[in-house]
């Protein structure tokens, strides 16, 4: 319900087996750049977010048209198209 903590871009540019390349603005909360996303892909209707480390972060559909984190701990975080 605040204001965006962070915006990406999702783009068309291959990073390798059926993921893409994710453009991180300048700006972001410390919590993303520390996580660090290059690249995202779809499993199942979720957005995965892979970072260089090799970490995972899954946002599942939502009714509402966005999607959450899943799982929703140790902190919610939600996906928004502007």
């Amino acid at each position: 319900d605040g204001p965006p903590i962070c915006t990406v871009s999702f783009t068309n540019q291959s990073a390798g087996e059926n993921a893409f390349i994710v453009i991180v603005k300048p700006g972001c909360d410390q919590s993303i750049t520390r996580f660090g996303p290059v690249s995202w892909a779809l499993d199942r209707g979720d957005i995965i977010l892979f970072s260089a480390k090799g970490d995972r972060l899954r946002f599942g559909r939502q009714q509402e048209g966005g999607w959450a984190k899943v799982p929703d701990m140790p902190r919610p975080l939600l996906l928004a198209r502007p």
